[in-house]
């Protein structure tokens, strides 16, 4: 016993150095916010992000970026400022491929690794506002999520935007909330990744402005040289913008705010639950109606949390979100006034972050709030949703490329010309079928109207050959009323064609002259 004493009584003389080591200890667990809750949402959201990756043919716009990171370097930056994108993330993309290929799989992967690293800067947001429950809750949003699911999918750029966003709110809500000193050198990196990275980030850029303007002015010393070399380096951008970019940045479908509940929609539900974009030109605002009351439950459903969350959160914790959302998402609508630039729900991704964030801090702290249970639960459930359609159909609303290669290879000679009828769809055509010759007709960005249909359909150049096959795909662009294809059909007499998801092919035959008496 005597020995036993003795040893508790050496024991205690060393506690305050034990207590000192746990101390440090709380407070590397404090910075790291290690947990495995939010690990477990990693790994699933891992899965998900790799799941049948390489399923759906590349669209459109990652035929360009296929296509840029094959050229010289210096070509590659001319071509990429000239049509109005900004270079960081191909150049990251083009030291990659040179390594592992251009299958793509190896193009999309970095864009699935730069969304599953947004999976924890999303809960540390969320840890930073709320609580550990909260980040949980936001880690697995994020790894659920439709939106951040199928960016993840793509050879694009907005994933990475998303991450350094990420990284750059949680920096931010970390000072405006005093649980760090200052803004310093890594807040600037970041914003100058952001700002080689998409024009657009812009908009968040001047969120973070004006966050430190209203709630934390008092504190200028300790933010305003990093917000000061930030505002001198978007002159960079701009620049770029003015004199490199070319006249028409992008498109739009001509909406104007009418696309804003849609796009804030999208951020929820990603686009399986939208219309496509071929619906979209071809009946405007009328093509969300099918998707409105699911659309309605799921607005409800985020206006109830996010009313909690103001209730429950200090401003100094909403407000940065708050004002990160509404100049991201309303910047572009104002840019789309002023200038003839182009809006798309891709474009909003540097606030995806600061909205799922926002939306778990309303979410019920127990099963006794019945109202916020339920609209959390519609909100799971949409969102899950959306994200198991999107990875049964990971090409959903895009041309199913794979199934007319199918057809072409089996019923048109590799000699054979096939005309086009868009620029867009020649471009789709030339990229995933090399070794094949194409037309475009009419030449050029041709809008076939409906009082020069027949015209162009009576010039269809048939050559020597006895048909012709003709590929209709993103006739949005050149036969937005349909009247080219309705005049083809009714003048020559068809032969078997295919039709498949965003692409019809026609085959015509010349009609034989009726001989008198005959």
């Amino acid at each position: 016993m005597k020995n036993i004493r003795s040893a508790s009584v050496n024991f205690s003389t060393y506690s305050p150095a034990i207590n000192v080591i746990g101390k440090a200890q709380n407070k590397i667990h404090e910075t790291i916010r290690f947990d495995y809750v939010i690990l477990a949402a990693m790994i699933v959201g891992m899965i998900l992000r790799l799941w049948r990756l390489d399923s759906a043919a590349l669209w459109f716009d990652e035929t360009f970026t296929a296509s840029w990171i094959e050229l010289p370097l210096p070509q590659m930056m001319r071509v990429v400022l000239s049509d109005n994108h900004l270079p960081f993330y191909f150049l990251m993309l083009k030291a990659w491929t040179a390594i592992v290929g251009t299958s793509p799989e190896m193009l999309r992967l970095p864009s699935a690794i730069f969304s599953l690293l947004t999976i924890p800067l999303i809960g540390a947001i969320a840890w930073v506002i709320k609580d550990k429950t909260a980040a949980r809750w936001a880690a697995w949003l994020a790894a659920l999520s439709p939106y951040l699911l199928q960016h993840a999918q793509e050879a694009r750029m907005y994933t990475l935007l998303g991450l350094l966003a990420a990284a750059n709110t949680f920096l931010l809500i970390r000072f405006v909330t005093n649980k760090s000193q200052h803004l310093g050198i890594t807040f600037v990196l970041i914003n100058a990744g952001l700002l080689a990275t998409h024009y657009y980030s812009i908009f968040f850029i001047a969120a973070e402005f004006l966050a430190l303007l209203i709630l934390a002015s008092n504190r200028w010393r300790f933010w305003a040289v990093a917000m000061a070399v930030t505002l001198a380096m978007m002159a960079g951008p701009v620049l770029a913008a003015k004199y490199l970019a070319t006249p028409h940045a992008g498109g739009s479908y001509q909406m104007g705010i009418v696309a804003l509940p849609g796009l804030i929609w999208s951020l929820i539900s990603g686009y399986t639950l939208l219309p496509s974009s071929a619906e979209l030109h071809a009946e405007g605002p009328r093509a969300a109606l099918t998707y409105l009351p699911l659309a309605l439950a799921g607005f409800v459903a985020l206006s109830v949390t996010s009313f909690a969350a103001l209730r429950c959160l200090p401003k100094t914790h909403w407000l940065p979100l708050i004002i990160i959302c509404g100049t991201v998402i309303l910047g572009p609508f104002f840019a789309s006034m002023l200038f003839d630039v182009g809006n798309n729900p891709r474009y909003a991704m540097a606030c995806c972050p600061a909205l799922l964030a926002f939306v778990v801090a309303g979410f019920p702290n127990t099963m006794n709030d019945r109202i916020r249970v339920g609209a959390a639960a519609v909100l799971i459930i949409i969102m899950v949703s959306a994200s198991t359609l999107h990875l049964a159909n990971p090409g959903h609303g895009r041309e199913d490329i794979y199934g007319i290669g199918e057809w072409l290879d089996a019923n048109v000679p590799i000699e054979e010309e096939i005309l086009v009828t868009s620029d867009e769809m020649a471009t789709l055509a030339k990229f995933h079928w090399p070794q094949r010759h194409f037309r475009n007709y009419p030449s050029g960005k041709t809008v076939v109207k409906r009082s020069g249909a027949d015209d162009v359909a009576a010039a269809l150049p048939f050559g020597n050959a006895n048909r012709v096959i003709y590929i209709f795909g993103r006739t949005w662009v050149s036969d937005p009323n349909d009247a080219l294809r309705a005049a083809l059909t009714t003048r020559y007499n068809a032969c078997p064609g295919i039709q498949a998801r965003g692409i019809e092919v026609l085959c015509l035959t010349p009609v034989k002259p009726v001989m008198n008496g005959h």
